[in-house]
């Protein structure tokens, strides 16, 4: 579900930005055909949209940090939900991470369950949307 909202936005993106290279390249081929004076207007336009082109590449990657950030965000609490309930149903005090252990017997390990579960309910979602 995230890979595609991101590929989706970020299409949508490419597709846009696009647009204004098929622009560019347009007033670029003009260019030729254009007296001098007529040039020099075309060349300021073009400035124009080159220099559009760049804040548009400039606010398409932040937007699509924010956008992966937010997502990241819902799957890491959606993951934080699951291994709290895994939790609260058998009954654990405590649940670590891999990240702050120095050694843990395989037992131990929660990993299998909570993804099962995780991606249970991703299905479920998946299902009634």
């Amino acid at each position: 579900k995230y890979d595609k909202d991101m590929e989706k936005l970020s299409q949508g993106k490419q597709d846009e930005r696009s647009g204004l290279g098929e622009d560019i390249r347009k007033t670029q081929d003009s260019l030729e055909l254009l007296s001098e004076a007529a040039k020099e207007e075309k060349k300021k336009e073009l400035e124009k949209q080159f220099q559009k082109l760049e804040e548009f590449d400039s606010k398409a990657r932040e937007e699509l940090t924010v956008r992966r950030n937010d997502l990241l965000k819902e799957v890491f609490d959606d993951i934080e939900k699951v291994v709290q309930d895994y939790a609260d149903a058998n009954k654990y005090d405590m649940i670590f991470t891999s990240r702050s252990l120095i050694f843990k017997k395989d037992q131990y390990d929660l990993t299998k369950p909570v993804l099962r579960e995780l991606n249970r309910r991703y299905e479920h979602q998946a299902g009634t949307a």
